[in-house]
């Protein structure tokens, strides 16, 4: 086995390693050294409460990492769910903004329509009264027409009436002489 790769398994760095293989009298030079079992054996016996307060300690960054990670997640998440709430409200919003203006809208229509009907109700009492004043102006100019051809008649009657008396006096006058 190699120094890096039981360094690794360690969870130290091949530099802490070599310092501990120095201490040990183990040799190797580098972290490419190759170390023999027996060798091996040894530094795990021998490193082994370094070794476990080492998995400790990254046991407890891991744990440590994971609540970081979580606690993040979290974050992200609660984000996430503000923004969505805050776009459901934009959205909410927008669908209120857009009934109130098809309301106004529908008012203003309705408002319009019951100002033409008004208007149409208006005019249609205008040419009523209109057409009642021709009706009556015919009336009466036919009333008129009618008391005219009435004297007219009178008028013809009297003359016709004063013609006869005057022929009637020359009538009178011829048989005198």
């Amino acid at each position: 086995m190699r120094v890096h790769e039981l360094a690794k398994e360690f969870g130290m760095t091949s530099k802490e390693l070599l310092d501990h293989l120095t201490r040990l009298k183990i040799p190797a030079r580098n972290h490419a050294s190759t170390l023999v079992e027996a060798y091996v054996d040894k530094i795990r016996k021998d490193l082994h409460d370094e070794i476990a307060t080492r998995q400790a300690q990254m046991e407890e960054e891991r744990l440590r990492e994971e609540a970081a990670e979580r606690a993040r997640e979290e974050q992200e998440r609660a984000k996430r769910e503000a923004e969505e709430a805050e776009r459901l409200a934009a959205e909410a919003a927008r669908r209120a903004e857009e009934d109130a203006v098809r309301k106004a809208e529908e008012a203003a229509l309705a408002l319009a329509e019951e100002e033409r009907r008004k208007a149409e109700e208006a005019e249609h009492a205008k040419r009523e009264a209109e057409e009642a004043q021709r009706r009556e102006a015919e009336r009466r100019a036919e009333e008129e027409r009618a008391l005219l051809a009435e004297q007219a008649a009178k008028d013809e009657a009297a003359e016709a009436y004063r013609n006869a008396v005057e022929y009637d006096a020359y009538l009178a006058n011829d048989r005198t002489l």
